[in-house]
């Protein structure tokens, strides 16, 4: 073998060795975690999937997680359908003789789901750090240092909607987006940016903060530099897509004004606006405009409705598809409570105590892993500083670096919670291997092409060890409340299984018909934890 050959087995090896540990860490973890715990999210969405798939509209409960709930509810058919789960929808919830004893494989397949997610949150890291860098060995330090999240793999133990936040908006919109930056005509690009605007709404279907990665990438749109720009002729045809999504938010809003929900009127009137605005400002077309910065500034326009036509029209795709399991009138139900949170955010936010003190929540969240604020934001600003490394790497690492320090901020108005440390980590450490790139190209003056292993090596092998770690600390973040893993079970948890208001009343009413009260679902549910068999 070459010397390339086996630097190139060797840093392979170490990412498979830091793949394993993330599963071995989740796989340890869920084995000893009892299916009851960390009801307050899990159960949540188990139900409402098994809504989904009995026509019966979900209860968006201060965070939509669609996408999760439908991808939920698409799993446990396939499940079912193969005869590894016992139900797959409240009906044959109802008709079993212990519906508590089919609970515990739904949430455990769900959680299995999420572990899977983590994993291909991993790779699609790594694709995106080597769509940027072309670098076999900044991939493979992307997927070592992912792995070694405890923020991200603390997803893939429960039911939650920040995963597929942050792998949709985080990673797959700015991938979308630097495919634009790529394209050789002026149709290619704004079809990669309508499709970034695409995993943007996805984001924000899971949980409103997701809005927020439409930043980035529009902003790496503008900055960067574009072949297409200005080179937008009458061939182009796709400033009728933003139009279309307009339009299609404009029918769903008037099918929504005769749905059995009440869509309160700011977030009618806020719909209305950027259905309008999106459909018309593609089209705007001025003779005039041939200056330089005229066709920038006019470029930019189009890059922003294109964008904002991709976040639109999500929310029309999203009621065709869910047509595919509810009726239309529980569609519309559905689509009203969701669209009321998304547009109309401050009466569920009101509802949510602010942070006593911002100082304090931010240097929590900076304690969680204060290692990787701290090399997060030294090498990219070296990058930076050294002028010879590859603009589009300064760029990238410095926006991810901005996403990061960013959610920090707005998290930690109300509580950063150990949940949300994935919004920081992921960015920050998708930021490393770029800056760390940028640094070990040729004209840096750091290393000349021929030393480079010389110096990726160490890199690595100090991204492992730092992986080995990860137990250690994502034991802690999962056990951090441990009130609900002591028998018998305590009160909160009792409600989230049994009857609380989150819940469709179907479950809540198939509840009551098979253990009558709470008290009565309280006996049994002792009795069975006791003797699970």
């Amino acid at each position: 073998m070459t010397p390339h050959q086996v630097h190139r087995a060797s840093v392979l090896t170490l990412a498979i060795a830091a793949f394993a540990i993330a599963i071995t860490c989740m796989l340890l973890i869920a084995q000893a975690t009892p299916w009851y715990r960390n009801t307050d999210m899990n159960m949540h969405n188990v139900v409402d999937a098994l809504a989904l798939n009995t026509d019966i509209a979900p209860n968006p409960f201060a965070q939509p997680a669609t996408p999760l709930k439908a991808l939920l509810a698409v799993n446990y058919r396939v499940q079912h359908a193969l005869g590894w789960l016992p139900v797959a929808n409240l009906d044959q919830l109802a008709a079993t003789s212990d519906p508590v004893r089919a609970l515990p494989p739904l949430v455990r397949a769900g959680c299995t789901q999420q572990t899977l997610l983590v994993l291909l949150t991993i790779l699609a890291g790594a694709g995106l750090v080597y769509s940027l860098t072309r670098e076999f060995d900044a991939a493979i330090m992307a997927i070592i240092l992912l792995s070694g999240s405890a923020g991200l793999l603390f997803q893939g133990l429960l039911i939650r909607p920040e995963l597929l936040c942050v792998a949709l908006g985080n990673i797959g919109a700015l991938w979308c987006a630097t495919r634009a930056t790529r394209a050789k005509d002026a149709s290619r690009r704004h079809l990669w940016i309508f499709a970034a605007g695409l995993l943007v709404g996805c984001s924000t279907l899971e949980k409103l903060p997701g809005l927020l990665f439409s930043l980035p990438c529009l902003a790496w749109c503008l900055l960067h530099p574009l072949k297409a720009r200005g080179d937008v002729g009458r061939r182009d045809w796709t400033p009728i897509l933003p139009t279309v999504a307009g339009i299609g938010v404009l029918l769903l809003l008037h099918a929504l004004m005769n749905s059995p929900g009440k869509l309160v009127d700011d977030a009618v009137n806020r719909l209305r606006f950027f259905a309008f605005a999106g459909a018309l400002l593609p089209l705007l077309r001025r003779p005039g405009l041939t200056t330089d910065w005229r066709a920038v500034v006019r470029g930019g326009i189009r890059d922003a409705a294109m964008l904002g036509g991709g976040i639109l029209l999500v929310l029309p795709l999203t009621y065709l598809l869910l047509r595919a399991t509810l009726s239309p009138a529980n569609t519309l139900l559905y689509l009203t409570g969701v669209l009321n949170f998304l547009a109309a955010p401050t009466p569920y936010m009101a509802q949510l105590a602010p942070a006593e003190n911002l100082g304090a929540e931010i240097l929590r969240s900076l304690q969680d892993t204060p290692l990787l604020f701290a090399v997060g934001l030294a090498l990219p600003v070296i990058a930076v500083v050294m002028r010879g490394a590859p603009r589009h790497l300064r760029l990238m690492s410095s926006l991810l670096v901005g996403v990061g320090i960013g959610f920090v901020l707005v998290l930690s108005r109300r509580h950063f919670s150990d949940q949300y440390s994935i919004f920081a980590q992921v960015p920050l450490l998708l930021a490393l291997p770029l800056a760390f790139s940028g640094l070990l190209r040729p004209g840096t003056g750091t290393c000349a092409s021929g030393d480079r292993h010389w110096l990726i090596v160490p890199a690595l092998v100090a991204a492992f060890v730092l992986c080995l770690g990860v137990y250690i600390r994502l034991q802690p973040k999962h056990y951090y409340f441990q009130d609900d893993i002591r028998l018998p079970v305590s009160e909160l948890t009792l409600t989230f299984l049994f009857d609380h208001d989150a819940h469709p009343a179907r479950y809540r009413q198939l509840m009551q018909d098979h253990y009558q009260d709470r008290v009565g679902f309280r006996r049994h549910l002792d009795h069975y934890l006791e003797d699970p068999r």
